[in-house]
């Protein structure tokens, strides 16, 4: 059951992928290492979904050809490595390099499937099975037909491997290289898998067994899927990374700085409520959009606005508050920039509302801000103060001190 999920999970992200990336092909239906990847990555969905073990018995029945899926898939798995072969010959080589290179690999490769199909044909192989190499791995024309597919498929998956991993080495960081990596490790766990099913029809035919720690080398049916299938999957992340790696980040940031700036907001609203000069420009909304750009222009504005806005309450702030905020921030261990953003809250807070009231201090207090080096480092400050004033800002009003007189 366990090999059916992840197999069946796999296949479906090799489609899923497929219909991804076949999106480019509408506006550039005629780039061809375009056109192999997508090729390539839904064979290997449908290779992988008819070898699991609850598609592979029920669909050869219903056809009422036993194994026929077996050769579908080994097929498809050729299929799928010569398409990425293919692509990255022409990564790495000039168009007029890499055709050749590219014809002379489909005419080896669609002969090998060839032969493979006849000795198919030709093997005793009448009882469906889904252990079908443990089964009929002693039959000779069963392991000539298995020798040609491993041999076709290992040289292919280990030149994606090479061609992957001298591409990465040549390329700045970035989604393309970490694409490449995963690419070449995926295809070094497909090598994996041809080495081991070589050598375990190799031993079989010798009819060793693998002593007491090794035995589950003996299975077959086990450790082919559990070596070929997360390699299938590596390989699909990393041939699809870079398409998608850049927008899941920008999706990421735009994500962060939403809640960014509409945590600056609720602290930006009050002080342009009683100070309107501090607009920079029109009135920003309330829920902006998910647009990187736009919303990396609006939290700058928050970060020029709001110091503006505090500046211009400067004349407010009580140092009782401020005496008071700081013993609070002592008590709660805070220090650094969190006991500063917590002082400067509790300041901000009472001077909106000694603006409103009428009350002014004899004595200004004077606020202890971040020394901010950047905008960035503002921008993080000013988060802060806006995250502590919204806890302030739900207590209640204070009514009077004995340090303010009232003033308008």
């Amino acid at each position: 059951m366990l090999v059916s999920v992840v197999m069946i999970v796999a296949a479906s992200a090799s489609i899923v992928a497929a219909v991804y990336r076949a999106r480019g092909l509408r506006s550039d239906p005629h780039n061809p290492s375009l056109q192999a990847l997508v090729s390539g990555l839904f064979v290997l969905g449908v290779s992988i979904a008819t070898a699991a073990p609850v598609v592979y018995t029920p669909v050869n029945h219903a056809i009422g050809i036993p194994n026929l899926l077996r050769v579908t898939t080994h097929l498809g798995m050729i299929a799928f490595s010569v398409a990425i072969t293919v692509m990255r010959l022409y990564v790495a080589y000039p168009a007029e390099e890499a055709t050749p290179r590219a014809r002379r690999r489909l005419i080896a490769y669609i002969a090998a499937g060839a032969t493979m199909a006849v000795l198919f044909v030709a093997a005793p192989v009448d009882e469906d099975r889904v252990d079908w190499t443990i089964h009929y791995g002693d039959e000779p024309i069963v392991r000539l037909y298995l020798m040609v597919y491993l041999l076709t498929f290992g040289s292919a998956i280990f030149e994606i491997a090479r061609l992957s991993h001298r591409t990465a080495k040549f390329l700045p960081a970035g989604p393309l290289r970490t694409g490449m990596r995963f690419t070449a490790i995926g295809a070094s766990l497909g090598c994996a898998y041809a080495v081991y099913k070589a050598a375990y029809v190799a031993w079989s035919a010798l009819g060793v067994t693998m002593p007491g720690p090794l035995a589950w080398l003996d299975r077959e049916d086990l450790v082919s899927p559990l070596l070929a299938t997360p390699g299938a999957l590596i390989m699909v992340i990393g041939l699809t990374l870079p398409s998608w790696l850049p927008a899941l980040r920008a999706g990421w940031t735009g994500i962060g700085l939403r809640r960014t700036y509409r945590n600056l907001y609720q602290l930006w609203r009050p002080l342009y409520d009683v100070e309107p000069e501090i607009l920079f420009g029109p009135v920003p909304p309330a829920r902006p959009g998910l647009r990187p750009g736009r919303l990396a222009k609006l939290v700058e504005r928050r970060a020029i606005e709001i110091p503006d806005g505090m500046l211009r309450l400067a004349a407010y702030y009580d140092p009782a508050v401020q005496a008071t905020a700081e013993a609070s921030a002592a008590r709660a261990g805070l220090t650094g920039d969190e006991a500063r953003a917590e002082i400067a809250a509790a300041c901000i807070r009472d001077a909106l509302d000694a603006v409103r009231t009428g009350r002014r201090p004899a004595t200004p207090a004077v606020l202890d801000l971040a020394d901010a080096t950047t905008l960035a480092d503002e921008i993080r400050w000013l988060d802060l103060v806006a995250t502590a004033y919204r806890r302030h800002a739900t207590a209640t009003p204070r009514a009077s001190s004995t340090e303010t007189a009232a003033a308008r």
